[in-house]
Protein backbone atom coordinates (compact mmCIF):
# COMPACT_ATOMS: atom_id res chain seq x y z
CA UNK A 1 0.00 0.00 0.00
CA UNK A 2 1.98 3.14 -0.95
CA UNK A 3 2.35 5.90 1.65
CA UNK A 4 1.37 9.05 -0.85
CA UNK A 5 -1.56 8.46 -3.16
CA UNK A 6 -1.79 10.52 -6.11
CA UNK A 7 0.16 13.63 -3.97
CA UNK A 8 -1.62 12.73 -0.65
CA UNK A 9 -1.17 11.64 2.46
CA UNK A 10 -2.75 7.81 2.56
CA UNK A 11 -3.82 8.24 6.42
CA UNK A 12 -5.04 4.36 6.46
CA UNK A 13 -1.79 3.17 5.67
CA UNK A 14 -0.21 5.51 8.73
CA UNK A 15 -2.78 4.19 10.97
CA UNK A 16 -1.98 0.29 10.54
CA UNK A 17 1.57 1.21 10.59
CA UNK A 18 0.82 2.54 14.37
CA UNK A 19 -1.43 -0.05 15.43
CA UNK A 20 1.25 -2.84 14.18
CA UNK A 21 4.25 -0.64 16.36
CA UNK A 22 1.87 -0.86 19.30
CA UNK A 23 1.24 -4.70 18.97
CA UNK A 24 4.67 -5.23 18.52
CA UNK A 25 6.43 -3.15 21.09
CA UNK A 26 4.07 -4.56 23.84
CA UNK A 27 5.44 -7.91 23.19
CA UNK A 28 9.23 -6.96 23.65
CA UNK A 29 8.09 -5.48 27.03
CA UNK A 30 6.36 -8.59 28.15
CA UNK A 31 9.21 -10.47 27.50
CA UNK A 32 11.59 -8.32 28.77
CA UNK A 33 9.67 -8.26 32.21
CA UNK A 34 9.56 -12.16 31.76
CA UNK A 35 13.69 -12.49 30.78
CA UNK A 36 14.58 -9.80 34.12
CA UNK A 37 12.90 -9.73 36.75
CA UNK A 38 12.95 -5.86 37.74
CA UNK A 39 13.82 -5.14 41.68
CA UNK A 40 10.82 -3.40 44.12
CA UNK A 41 10.22 -0.29 44.12
CA UNK A 42 11.79 1.28 47.26
CA UNK A 43 9.85 4.05 48.94
CA UNK A 44 11.94 7.25 50.74
CA UNK A 45 10.07 6.02 53.63
CA UNK A 46 8.95 3.43 56.32
CA UNK A 47 4.88 3.34 56.31
CA UNK A 48 4.47 2.37 59.91
CA UNK A 49 5.04 3.74 63.18
CA UNK A 50 7.34 3.10 66.48
CA UNK A 51 5.67 1.36 69.47
CA UNK A 52 6.94 1.80 72.57
CA UNK A 53 5.61 1.05 76.23
CA UNK A 54 6.51 3.73 79.52
CA UNK A 55 5.03 2.59 82.95
CA UNK A 56 4.40 5.25 85.67
CA UNK A 57 7.77 4.96 87.03
CA UNK A 58 9.64 5.66 84.02
CA UNK A 59 10.41 8.29 81.40
CA UNK A 60 11.42 7.42 78.31
CA UNK A 61 13.62 9.62 75.88
CA UNK A 62 12.92 9.18 71.84
CA UNK A 63 15.33 10.57 69.29
CA UNK A 64 14.91 11.78 66.12
CA UNK A 65 17.14 13.14 63.78
CA UNK A 66 15.10 16.71 63.82
CA UNK A 67 14.72 16.62 67.32
CA UNK A 68 14.47 14.85 70.51
CA UNK A 69 12.14 14.02 73.64
CA UNK A 70 11.88 13.51 77.16
CA UNK A 71 8.59 11.69 78.10
CA UNK A 72 6.70 10.60 81.29
CA UNK A 73 3.23 10.87 82.78
CA UNK A 74 1.07 11.06 85.45
CA UNK A 75 -1.88 11.23 87.50
CA UNK A 76 -3.36 8.35 85.47
CA UNK A 77 -7.32 7.68 85.35
CA UNK A 78 -8.19 4.27 83.60
CA UNK A 79 -11.51 4.30 83.77
CA UNK A 80 -11.59 7.81 81.20
CA UNK A 81 -8.78 6.16 79.31
CA UNK A 82 -6.59 9.50 80.12
CA UNK A 83 -2.73 10.51 81.17
CA UNK A 84 -1.19 13.65 82.14
CA UNK A 85 1.89 13.59 79.73
CA UNK A 86 4.79 15.47 80.64
CA UNK A 87 6.75 16.46 77.34
CA UNK A 88 10.15 17.94 77.03
CA UNK A 89 10.74 19.21 73.70
CA UNK A 90 13.40 21.90 72.79
CA UNK A 91 14.76 22.69 68.75
CA UNK A 92 15.66 25.52 66.87
CA UNK A 93 11.83 25.43 65.19
CA UNK A 94 9.31 23.53 67.25
CA UNK A 95 6.15 23.59 68.27
CA UNK A 96 3.55 21.09 70.18
CA UNK A 97 -0.16 20.61 69.66
CA UNK A 98 -2.23 19.17 72.36
CA UNK A 99 -6.05 18.07 71.99
CA UNK A 100 -7.92 21.10 73.70
CA UNK A 101 -7.86 21.11 77.51
CA UNK A 102 -9.46 19.01 79.46
CA UNK A 103 -10.86 19.35 83.15
CA UNK A 104 -8.78 16.57 85.39
CA UNK A 105 -8.98 16.10 88.83
CA UNK A 106 -10.97 19.11 89.28
CA UNK A 107 -8.71 21.46 87.45
CA UNK A 108 -8.50 22.38 83.74
CA UNK A 109 -5.11 20.62 82.51
CA UNK A 110 -3.99 21.81 78.99
CA UNK A 111 -1.68 18.58 78.66
CA UNK A 112 -3.80 15.81 78.96
CA UNK A 113 -3.81 12.84 76.91
CA UNK A 114 -6.98 10.56 76.05
CA UNK A 115 -6.50 7.17 74.40
CA UNK A 116 -6.82 7.11 70.66
CA UNK A 117 -5.49 11.14 70.72
CA UNK A 118 -2.52 12.56 69.68
CA UNK A 119 0.39 15.43 69.90
CA UNK A 120 1.69 17.08 67.22
CA UNK A 121 5.35 18.80 67.32
CA UNK A 122 6.13 20.49 64.46
CA UNK A 123 10.69 20.08 63.98
CA UNK A 124 10.33 22.18 61.04
CA UNK A 125 8.10 24.30 59.17
CA UNK A 126 7.70 20.66 56.89
CA UNK A 127 8.31 18.03 59.48
CA UNK A 128 6.02 17.15 62.77
CA UNK A 129 6.65 14.63 65.06
CA UNK A 130 3.32 12.70 66.21
CA UNK A 131 3.09 10.90 69.50
CA UNK A 132 -0.85 8.73 69.92
CA UNK A 133 -2.15 7.00 73.29
CA UNK A 134 -2.97 3.56 71.67
CA UNK A 135 -3.90 1.97 74.82
CA UNK A 136 -3.54 2.40 78.70
CA UNK A 137 -3.78 -0.40 81.26
CA UNK A 138 -1.94 -1.07 85.04
CA UNK A 139 -0.41 2.36 85.01
CA UNK A 140 1.26 1.23 81.44
CA UNK A 141 0.97 3.67 78.75
CA UNK A 142 1.59 2.36 75.13
CA UNK A 143 2.81 5.00 72.35
CA UNK A 144 2.96 5.08 68.41
CA UNK A 145 5.45 7.41 67.36
CA UNK A 146 6.46 8.47 63.59
CA UNK A 147 7.57 11.34 62.12
CA UNK A 148 6.22 12.91 58.97
CA UNK A 149 7.47 15.60 56.35
CA UNK A 150 6.29 17.55 53.56
CA UNK A 151 8.07 19.12 50.37
CA UNK A 152 10.30 20.74 49.85
CA UNK A 153 11.32 19.06 53.22
CA UNK A 154 12.37 14.77 52.81
CA UNK A 155 8.98 14.15 51.90
CA UNK A 156 7.89 10.84 53.58
CA UNK A 157 7.53 9.09 57.37
CA UNK A 158 10.11 8.79 59.53
CA UNK A 159 10.71 6.73 62.84
CA UNK A 160 12.85 7.56 65.92
CA UNK A 161 16.94 6.51 65.48
CA UNK A 162 16.24 5.19 69.26
CA UNK A 163 13.79 5.28 71.98
CA UNK A 164 15.70 4.81 75.56
CA UNK A 165 13.30 3.50 78.44
CA UNK A 166 14.60 4.64 82.27
CA UNK A 167 12.74 4.56 85.44
CA UNK A 168 11.64 8.33 86.72
CA UNK A 169 13.92 9.85 88.83
CA UNK A 170 11.55 12.23 89.85
CA UNK A 171 8.64 9.66 90.88
CA UNK A 172 9.46 10.17 94.63
CA UNK A 173 10.47 13.87 93.85
CA UNK A 174 9.56 16.80 96.49
CA UNK A 175 6.63 18.79 94.80
CA UNK A 176 6.95 22.41 95.42
CA UNK A 177 4.17 23.91 94.86
CA UNK A 178 2.96 28.21 94.74
CA UNK A 179 -0.60 29.08 94.47
CA UNK A 180 0.21 33.01 94.31
CA UNK A 181 1.99 32.75 91.54
CA UNK A 182 -0.05 29.65 90.43
CA UNK A 183 2.41 27.12 89.23
CA UNK A 184 4.04 23.70 90.42
CA UNK A 185 7.62 21.73 90.08
CA UNK A 186 9.61 18.97 91.30
CA UNK A 187 12.61 18.58 93.36
CA UNK A 188 15.15 15.91 94.30
CA UNK A 189 15.94 15.28 98.04
CA UNK A 190 19.49 17.25 97.04
CA UNK A 191 17.79 20.85 97.34
CA UNK A 192 16.22 22.48 99.93
CA UNK A 193 13.43 25.23 99.40
CA UNK A 194 14.33 29.08 99.92
CA UNK A 195 11.70 31.65 99.54
CA UNK A 196 13.57 34.47 101.38
CA UNK A 197 14.43 36.83 98.57
CA UNK A 198 12.72 39.65 97.37
CA UNK A 199 13.33 39.56 94.00
CA UNK A 200 12.84 35.71 93.86
CA UNK A 201 9.77 33.36 94.03
CA UNK A 202 11.87 30.04 94.94
CA UNK A 203 15.76 29.29 95.02
CA UNK A 204 16.68 25.70 95.20
CA UNK A 205 19.65 25.78 97.51
CA UNK A 206 21.52 21.79 96.80
CA UNK A 207 23.05 20.61 99.95
CA UNK A 208 26.07 19.23 97.71
CA UNK A 209 28.54 21.71 96.48
CA UNK A 210 26.81 23.03 92.83
CA UNK A 211 28.03 26.96 91.88
CA UNK A 212 24.68 27.70 91.58
CA UNK A 213 21.18 26.97 92.49
CA UNK A 214 18.02 27.16 90.43
CA UNK A 215 15.59 29.82 90.69
CA UNK A 216 12.50 30.84 89.70
CA UNK A 217 11.32 34.65 89.34
CA UNK A 218 9.07 37.12 87.27
CA UNK A 219 10.97 38.88 84.65
CA UNK A 220 9.29 42.33 84.53
CA UNK A 221 10.31 42.80 80.78
CA UNK A 222 10.34 41.16 77.46
CA UNK A 223 11.95 38.21 75.81
CA UNK A 224 13.65 40.43 73.86
CA UNK A 225 14.49 43.00 76.42
CA UNK A 226 16.37 40.49 78.35
CA UNK A 227 18.27 39.23 75.45
CA UNK A 228 18.96 42.51 74.48
CA UNK A 229 20.05 43.01 78.57
CA UNK A 230 22.86 40.42 78.01
CA UNK A 231 24.38 41.46 74.06
CA UNK A 232 24.99 44.61 76.08
CA UNK A 233 27.05 43.42 78.88
CA UNK A 234 30.25 43.36 77.61
CA UNK A 235 31.24 40.35 79.68
CA UNK A 236 28.70 38.54 78.88
CA UNK A 237 27.94 36.67 75.93
CA UNK A 238 25.04 34.38 74.71
CA UNK A 239 26.40 31.00 73.60
CA UNK A 240 22.18 29.70 72.29
CA UNK A 241 18.62 30.55 71.85
CA UNK A 242 16.09 28.37 70.86
CA UNK A 243 12.46 27.59 71.13
CA UNK A 244 11.56 25.10 74.08
CA UNK A 245 8.21 23.11 74.96
CA UNK A 246 7.28 22.53 78.50
CA UNK A 247 4.12 20.43 78.55
CA UNK A 248 2.30 22.52 76.48
CA UNK A 249 3.84 25.92 77.06
CA UNK A 250 6.01 27.63 74.63
CA UNK A 251 9.29 29.23 76.18
CA UNK A 252 12.69 30.46 75.29
CA UNK A 253 16.10 28.91 76.56
CA UNK A 254 18.76 31.40 75.87
CA UNK A 255 21.94 29.89 77.23
CA UNK A 256 24.84 32.97 77.94
CA UNK A 257 28.29 33.33 79.36
CA UNK A 258 29.88 35.57 81.96
CA UNK A 259 33.69 35.64 81.80
CA UNK A 260 34.20 36.79 85.48
CA UNK A 261 31.79 33.64 86.45
CA UNK A 262 32.75 31.40 83.92
CA UNK A 263 29.66 29.21 84.31
CA UNK A 264 27.25 29.02 81.35
CA UNK A 265 24.07 30.07 82.90
CA UNK A 266 20.63 28.51 81.05
CA UNK A 267 17.49 30.39 81.26
CA UNK A 268 14.00 29.65 80.29
CA UNK A 269 11.67 32.54 79.78
CA UNK A 270 7.92 31.26 79.88
CA UNK A 271 5.31 33.74 79.52
CA UNK A 272 2.24 32.86 80.99
CA UNK A 273 -0.66 35.26 81.59
CA UNK A 274 0.78 38.19 80.97
CA UNK A 275 3.45 37.59 83.07
CA UNK A 276 6.79 35.73 82.01
CA UNK A 277 8.17 33.40 84.37
CA UNK A 278 12.20 32.78 84.41
CA UNK A 279 13.66 29.90 85.25
CA UNK A 280 17.25 29.78 85.74
CA UNK A 281 20.35 27.08 86.70
CA UNK A 282 23.77 26.48 85.27
CA UNK A 283 25.61 23.45 82.87
CA UNK A 284 27.70 22.02 85.87
CA UNK A 285 28.62 18.52 86.30
CA UNK A 286 25.50 16.92 85.92
CA UNK A 287 23.09 19.69 87.32
CA UNK A 288 22.15 20.51 83.76
CA UNK A 289 20.61 17.01 83.52
CA UNK A 290 18.71 17.56 87.23
CA UNK A 291 17.60 20.59 85.60
CA UNK A 292 16.12 19.22 82.40
CA UNK A 293 14.33 16.61 84.95
CA UNK A 294 13.41 19.46 86.57
CA UNK A 295 11.66 21.35 83.85
CA UNK A 296 10.08 18.36 82.64
CA UNK A 297 7.38 18.12 86.04
CA UNK A 298 6.68 22.20 85.79
CA UNK A 299 3.25 23.01 85.15
CA UNK A 300 0.78 25.79 85.36
CA UNK A 301 -2.34 25.47 88.08
CA UNK A 302 -5.57 27.16 87.80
Amino acid sequence: MPFLTQGKTNWKYILIVVILAIIVGGGVIVALQNWYKFPPLKLPFTPSAKKFSVHLDEEAKIIYERGEFLLSFENVDTQEGSIELNLLESGIYSSCFFPEAKTFGGRKTPNTLMEGEQVHCFTSEECSIVFKLIALENKRATFETWESCAPPGPKGLFLPTEILITEKETANWEIYRNEEYGFEIKYPDIFTINTSYSDIIVVFSPREKYACNPTIRLFEGTIEGYEESLKADPLTEIISKKDIFINNYKGVEIRSVTYEMGLVDICVLLPYNSKIYKICACEESDMEDIFKQMLSTFRFIE
